[in-house]
């Protein structure tokens, strides 16, 4: 695991690009832990996805599914960089798995809010994406 600390240059290049791409920010143990838990989940009927017709793919709401997915909201890796982007008063509004593999997958580019770049630096939205798979990112 590589300790992630928001240095200038980090916080530049999101600036520049609009995101990160951080290797190695959970640990062997924390992503075999993660693993499970979203298996867990999935093997649970999720009334919600039933609604958006995502049964077999998403989860909403992981941080109500145990404490593995709890501790990722104030994971000094994550929540360290999360502050340093939008400031010490931040608010989790989502906290969801995605599974896909090939067929099964959001197969379009969608937002779920309006798109505001540059970002303005009175509102910021920011997604924090864990990949806890062992597959490619191209495999679904």
């Amino acid at each position: 695991m590589s300790i992630v600390t928001p240095t200038a240059e980090l916080m530049a290049q999101y600036e520049r690009d609009g995101f990160l791409v951080l290797p190695d920010v959970l640990s062997p143990d924390e992503v075999a832990t993660l693993q499970a838990g979203v298996e867990r989940a999935f093997a649970k009927h999720c009334p919600e996805a039933d609604l958006y017709g995502m049964q077999e793919i998403w989860r909403p709401k992981m941080f109500e599914q145990g404490p593995e997915f709890e501790a990722l909201i104030d994971h000094p890796n994550i929540i360290d960089l999360i502050e340093k982007i939008l400031g010490g008063n931040c608010h989790l509004i989502a906290n969801s798995a995605l599974r896909t593999f090939p067929g099964k997958t959001i197969t379009f580019w969608h937002v779920d809010d309006e798109v505001r770049f540059p970002r303005p630096k009175i509102l910021s939205i920011t997604l924090c994406g864990l990949r806890v798979s062992n597959s490619s990112p191209c495999s679904g």
